[in-house]
């Protein structure tokens, strides 16, 4: 959604010091089971053995379909103390995920089940002491999350704490986030999200999820092939693209986009998926994200709406580089 209105106290809270908000649009998935580490491998785009190691305790991945295309962006988080994998996956596709995954659990030892946490995010660089005394305070578990490009913690806890928790950060040392505002400071830091900038009709690493989210030296898993058939080849035919409005008005119900090919002819080259209409980060620029083609993707490219309405720049990502 094109946005023009945002707070700027808000979003200066999150870029200098802190701002907190229930992050309703994630979802957590319990993974239980003996065989956890050795299904999940199979079932996602990265290296589970990461985890199961000792290597990191957050590993995030991809779910494919077989031709590669996105079915959710996640994060594994490892609980070695309950012996549980937790699946950070977008609410949106929560459920689809749990039907979806549970019909591979074939004689494995595992079983998916919605966990009972929410998640309570504090983004800024004063994120980590704040989430510290929270959790500590609500017995919640921290997870570090940039959700802006400032930097981020969340706290996963119960539902009966986590009002009380968003009041205290509020009432202690943060600044309650809007909507508008968490869609500004995410657009600026280049972070394409489910449902808006990526979808099944997206192949992971047209969204840039190829360097955080893909394994290419692992075995096995749903739309393998077609991922490495992409990078044997190079490049996917289009990519995620930083876009700064530079003539006209822009507007959603026009959200494909053009390059002048030779002889100046208009050739449809990708397409808007998100839009602000004011970028503090960009001196007050209109800017948005959207999909563009390999051969207009050269930052100072220009392309435009096919009626002329708009022209756009094109910028390396993300806007944001604090």
């Amino acid at each position: 959604m094109p946005q023009e209105r945002f707070n700027m106290d808000q979003y200066n809270a999150v870029r200098q010091h802190s701002g907190v908000w229930i992050a309703d649009d994630v979802s957590l998935i319990a993974v239980t089971g003996e065989d956890r580490y050795t299904w999940l491998q199979g079932m996602v785009s990265n290296d589970t053995r990461r985890l199961k190691s000792g290597e990191t305790t957050t590993l995030y991945a991809c779910v494919l379909d077989a031709t590669g295309h996105l079915l959710a962006d996640i994060a594994l988080h490892d609980l070695p103390d309950s012996e549980t994998i937790v699946i950070e996956a977008p609410a949106s596709r929560a459920a689809y995920l749990v039907d979806l995954l549970d019909r591979y659990v074939i004689t494995e030892d595992v079983a998916l089940t919605p966990a009972s946490e929410s998640v309570l995010t504090i983004q800024g660089p004063d994120s980590a002491g704040i989430a510290s005394e929270i959790a500590s305070a609500y017995l919640g578990r921290i997870k570090r999350r940039d959700r802006t490009g400032s930097g981020g913690v969340d706290v996963w806890l119960s539902g009966e704490s986590l009002n009380a928790a968003l009041e205290m950060a509020k009432d202690r040392w943060s600044t309650v986030i809007d909507a508008e505002t968490r869609d500004l400071l995410r657009i600026e830091a280049g972070i394409p999200q489910y449902g808006v900038d990526m979808d099944q009709s997206t192949i992971a690493l047209e969204a840039g999820l190829g360097t955080s989210h893909i394994s290419l030296t692992k075995g096995c898993y749903m739309g393998q092939e077609v991922i490495a058939r992409i990078d044997s080849r190079g490049h996917t035919n289009r990519a995620l693209t930083g876009l700064v409005l530079t003539e006209g008005e822009y507007s959603i119900d026009s959200p494909m986009i053009y390059a002048a090919e030779d002889g100046g002819v208009p050739k449809e080259t990708g397409r808007v998926t998100s839009f602000t209409a004011i970028s503090p980060a960009m001196s007050g620029q209109a800017i948005a994200l959207g999909y563009v083609r390999n051969e207009h993707r050269e930052p100072g490219a220009i392309v435009n709406i096919l009626d002329g309405a708009a022209v756009f720049s094109v910028v390396e990502l993300p806007f944001y580089r604090g």
